[in-house]
């Protein structure tokens, strides 16, 4: 008990002084700028004044998130219109790094589906979850949202069709090698998700499976 008791000490203090760095953040502007940054409580800057101030900043309230999001950057026009793999935004962690750029969804950055959701790299698209981590590399052609614990997504060259009117498009693959299915399931039910998407996807030609292991934790810091 006597060697346990110094342990416990250390051990209480360690996790002292990480909930002490863990200063709270919050999103900034001032009289002479009509752009957005983030800094502590106590005045430190992690991520100078440099976004546009486009979207709903809340100033008043710590960011409690894992992640730090900028809603709006300057337009990019690296990549080619017709590709759908748009980005919007800009995505740090809380010690100001740079992680990724959301996709572009509706408008805005792309929306969080079962706790994920999709970046942009280059004009490829991946997945991230809410903790910062990338869960698959940004080298598909397009990728749907989440749903149920799959989503599906191209390899390959992949362009926008504009439906009538010009504001809605879909994907065409015209060089897409095929359609996927990424799972968030266990691979200890890899056989069993295999059976059911084989016959969910009878008619999907190539559609192969590849098991994801993610980890999906409450959107906010304890």
């Amino acid at each position: 008990m006597d060697r346990i008791k110094p342990l416990l000490i250390f051990i209480a203090l360690v996790l002292s002084l990480k909930s002490f760095s863990q200063e709270q953040l919050y999103y900034f502007t001032n009289a002479d700028s009509n752009l957005v940054g983030v800094r502590t409580l106590s005045g430190k800057t992690i991520i100078p004044l440099q976004f546009p101030m486009i979207g709903y900043y809340d100033f008043e309230d710590p960011i409690t998130t894992a992640f730090i999001e900028f809603s709006y950057t300057l337009p990019d026009t690296m990549t080619n219109r017709m590709n759908p793999n748009q980005s919007v935004g800009c995505v740090y962690d809380r010690e100001g790094n740079f992680i990724y750029t959301p996709f572009l969804y509706d408008n805005g950055p792309d929306y969080w589906q079962e706790g994920i959701r999709r970046y942009v790299s280059d004009g490829k698209v991946g997945y991230v979850d809410i903790n910062n981590i990338i869960l698959t590399p940004a080298k598909t052609g397009f990728a749907d949202m989440f749903n149920y614990g799959y989503a599906s997504f191209y390899e390959g060259a992949v362009s926008k069709v504009y439906e009538p009117g010009g504001e809605h498009w879909t994907v065409s693959p015209p060089m897409a090698r095929a359609k996927n299915i990424w799972s968030t399931e266990t691979g200890k039910k890899c056989l069993e998700i295999k059976a059911q998407l084989r016959l969910k996807t009878i008619t999907m030609k190539g559609c192969t499976i590849h098991i994801l292991f993610a980890t999906l934790l409450p959107n906010s810091l304890s």
